[in-house]
């Protein structure tokens, strides 16, 4: 069996083992799905009827270092719906943990109005400088 990605350790294996499982999927199921995600998308664009934006945390959990996210799951519980629903976004540097890690906000728009979410963004940053600031090093 030809690997999708390769054989090579971590992410491709992973990879690996996700392609690999939607292999196994059904039509019928398949074409359900995305009935479903069509439906679940509409009803999700409906929230934008009475805001125009979403703003929050990028991740539900404070940064780490690599070293210790060797062993660690990555959550990406705050940015997974919006890339599943179509809805743009974007992160932004908004400061630092206590220990000085970087940490992001999230701005989310309805489906295509990636320039309000863009403008929201480009406002942020002309009023702060977090984007000028670095992690310190080692």
């Amino acid at each position: 069996m030809v690997p999708f990605l390769g054989s090579g350790n971590g992410l491709g294996r992973q990879v690996d083992r996700w392609l690999r499982s939607g292999a196994d999927v059904k039509v019928d199921a398949y074409a359900n799905a995305l009935r479903d995600l069509a439906r679940s998308r509409r009803e999700i664009a409906k929230v934008f009827a009475d805001v125009d934006l979403l703003v929050l945390p990028t991740m539900a959990d404070p940064p780490f270092k690599v070293e210790v996210g060797l062993t660690r799951n990555v959550s990406a519980r705050n940015t997974l719906p919006f890339d599943v629903y179509g809805i743009p976004m974007i992160s932004i540097p908004c400061g630092f943990t206590s220990t000085g890690l970087p940490v992001g906000l999230q701005i989310a728009g309805a489906p295509w109005a990636e320039s309000t979410v863009l403008a929201l963004a480009y406002a942020y940053e002309q009023s702060t400088d977090w984007h000028n600031r670095r992690p310190k090093l080692g």
